[in-house]
């Protein structure tokens, strides 16, 4: 008589029927959910240290907190993660792909004009910076010390590579509409993003100084508004065609820095 496996019963009460199948097919199975699991614990651990490091501070934030946070045990932490450096790469990267993410279908929808679609980037982009202004500058604190210059670096680099197509995509619909005056669609993305990644250098530092130096803020607004008008000269747009960050993102961020006093 054939022996048939009927199920499979897990260590936290669950069971699955397994009639039929063969012992590969079941086995394949069970490292397919082995893996979710395993991708669902890693996300958990990266969302609870992104709100910690958010709320407390990442210096303030022992890996104990991340433990008690994500309610696993230490030897699941370490599991992950060999170090609290090693989540705040982690949380790095989650958040250039969450930002991107949020930013895709401006970049993306060519049903609208070009001008259009490059001022909705910019816009849905102030807005999730602004959404999560807490984490960004305390993760600014760090990636900004002298000996996070590499993974800082590596961000830029990830950015660029993310958003430089779908730029370059906008850029060259603006060229065959007659909007914009680019030779080369592809090294203008470049171009743009690596300013842009240069501006931010010099905003960062100014945001981090803010609350010493609260004129900082009129300084940060002024390379905002000298970075689009560099950047209209680069597409060959018409003069006041990129719209200006909202006002509403600066008064967020100086909200934000009185709130973390």
């Amino acid at each position: 008589m054939t022996k048939r496996r009927i199920g499979v019963i897990y260590t936290d009460g669950r069971s699955r029927l397994t009639v039929g199948m063969s012992r590969v097919k079941i086995r394949e199975q069970m490292m397919e959910e082995r893996t979710e699991d395993h991708r669902d614990t890693k996300v958990l651990l990266i969302g609870a240290a992104w709100e910690l490091f958010a709320k407390n501070g990442y210096d303030a934030t022992p890996v104990q907190a991340i433990i008690d946070k994500a309610r696993v045990s230490k030897g699941t932490f370490y599991h992950y993660f060999s170090s609290k450096e090693e989540v705040l790469n982690a949380v790095v990267e989650r958040m250039t792909k969450e930002g991107f993410d949020q930013i895709a279908a401006s970049l993306q929808d060519d049903s609208v004009s070009p001008l259009e679609r490059l001022n909705r980037f910019f816009a849905a982009s102030w807005r999730w910076k602004l959404a999560n202004i807490g984490v960004l500058i305390e993760v600014a604190r760090i990636l900004y010390r002298d000996e996070n210059i590499i993974i800082r670096h590596k961000m830029n680099m990830r950015t660029t590579a993310l958003v430089a197509p779908p730029l370059a995509n906008i850029i060259a619909q603006g060229v065959e509409e007659g909007v914009f005056d680019v030779a080369d669609p592809e090294e203008a993305a470049m171009f743009i993003l690596h300013m842009g990644n240069s501006v931010g250098e010099m905003q960062v530092k100014s945001l981090l100084e803010l609350e010493d130096k609260p004129e900082n803020m009129a300084v940060m607004e002024q390379r905002i508004t000298l970075y689009l008008k560099a950047l209209e000269g680069i597409l060959g747009a018409p003069k006041g065609s990129i719209e200006v960050v909202d006002k509403d993102f600066f008064e967020g961020i100086s909200r934000a820095i009185r709130e973390r006093q």
